[in-house]
């Protein structure tokens, strides 16, 4: 069945329409949006019989922080000025507190869900083929051997080097420090298994 045809056969239609006009006739959507953790909730409820499932890739706030402040300093992206570094690191705390959330009183729902690391994706054949089985696709072998050839040709793109004493890394780390919510942090690093640690240099 269609994406389209379970949210307009569910009573819970109009909460998200927006997603019903972006993919009118999906199985899969897949989409860069920090914010969707907001409307799991709702979004799951839709689907009565509990058949979807979500993977959120996990990927460094300091990566994060870095592509938000490019935006923001592109005069001819709409993303906002006021959408930087400082922005992306308290969206970040909030989005931790949802998927807690999600984890201490809908299990239900967070059982659905997937947090594979974004560098493991990219540069680990047996991380994307984990991905791929918890999205009960069947991959042909000739599909197989194109992503492996992908995943050789990504691995090179997920580990940026940062020259020591890069201002902008300095700041981003000195930002993480003041405003990240390391309580909240390491709770979601807890349940997800995806450890990180975000500190000075």
């Amino acid at each position: 069945e269609s994406i389209q045809k379970k949210i307009t056969t569910s009573k819970k239609f109009q909460i998200n329409k927006k997603i019903l006009l972006r993919h009118p006739n999906s199985k899969i959507i897949g989409d860069k949006r920090p914010g969707f953790q907001y409307i799991a909730e709702s979004t799951f409820d839709n689907f009565e019989d509990k058949e979807v499932k979500c993977i959120y890739i996990d990927r460094s706030l300091i990566d994060i922080c870095r592509s938000s402040h490019k935006r923001s300093q592109d005069k001819k992206d709409p993303w906002s000025i006021e959408r930087g570094i400082e922005h992306t690191i308290l969206s970040y705390n909030a989005s931790c507190r949802q998927i807690i959330h999600l984890y201490n009183h809908r299990p239900e729902i967070f059982s659905q869900f997937m947090f594979p690391k974004y560098e493991n994706v990219f540069s680990s054949i047996e991380a994307a083929l984990d991905v791929i089985k918890f999205s009960e696709i069947d991959y042909s072998q000739d599909e197989l051997s194109k992503l492996q050839s992908y995943i050789i040709t990504s691995k090179k793109y997920t580990t940026r080097y940062v020259e020591p004493g890069d201002s902008l890394d300095i700041y981003i780390r000195e930002s993480i420090c003041k405003l990240l919510d390391y309580e909240i942090h390491d709770e979601f690093c807890s349940i997800t298994c995806n450890h990180r640690k975000y500190e000075l240099r």
